[in-house]
C-alpha cells in the first residue's frame, strides 16, 4: 500500500522473490508513482511478471487486506507507517524493515519478522507463507497489539505525557 517511490523500497521485495524456492508466492502492490515502470522492468528482468502484480491506486484497502496472507512493509523510512498498522488490525502478520517508526510496533517473532537483507526477507516470506499456524497466531496477536495505536490509546498516552510534564514542572518551580 502506498506510493511507488524509493523510500517504500518495493525493489527489495522484488529482488528477494527469485531467492525463494516457493514459486507460488505473489507480491501485490497497491499504489501509484513514478517508479512503476522501473519496478515493472525489474520484475520482467527477473522473470517475475506473473508473480508481481501492480494494482494501481485502490480505495477498498480493507478488502485487499482480507485477501492477503502476509503484509510486507520494506520501507527505508517511516514516521509511523499507517499501512502496516492497518494490516495488523486486519489480522495480518508483518514482514518489516528495521527502521525508526516501524520499530515502535514491529516486534521480531511476535508481530511477524523484521528483516535486514533481501535474503533474510526471502527466508521469512517463505517461512510465513508455508506455516499457516504461525501466520494465524501472529495475525491474532496483531489484532490485539494494534489497539494501543487507535485514537483512544493515543489520547491516553498524550494525557500521561502532559500529566508527567506538569508533575516535573511543578517540582522544578
Amino acid at each position: 500500500m502506498g506510493e511507488l517511490n524509493k523510500n517504500k523500497n518495493h525493489e527489495a521485495v522484488i529482488r528477494a522473490m527469485p531467492l525463494m524456492e516457493n514459486q507460488n508466492i505473489r507480491y501485490f502492490i497497491a499504489g501509484k508513482g513514478r517508479l512503476k515502470n522501473d519496478l515493472q522492468k525489474l520484475a520482467r528482468k527477473l522473470g517475475l511478471e506473473h508473480r508481481v502484480h501492480f494494482m494501481g491506486f485502490q480505495k477498498k484497502i480493507a478488502e485487499i487486506y482480507q485477501c492477503a496472507d502476509i503484509f510486507v512493509f520494506p520501507s527505508k523510512r517511516e514516521g509511523l507507517g499507517l499501512a502496516a498498522l492497518e494490516a495488523m488490525a486486519s489480522g495480518l502478520p508483518l514482514l518489516t524493515s528495521n527502521h525508526h517508526g516501524i520499530r515502535d510496533y514491529s516486534v521480531d517473532g511476535e508481530t511477524g519478522y523484521i528483516f535486514e537483507t533481501e535474503s533474510e526477507l526471502a527466508d521469512k516470506m517463505t517461512l510465513l507463507a508455508e506455516d499457516a499456524v504461525q501466520r494465524t497466531a501472529m495475525g491474532l496477536h496483531n489484532r490485539t497489539a494494534v489497539i494501543g495505536y487507535g485514537l483512544a490509546g493515543v489520547h491516553e498516552r498524550m494525557k500521561n505525557i502532559y500529566e508527567n510534564l506538569e508533575k516535573t514542572n511543578g517540582k522544578n518551580r
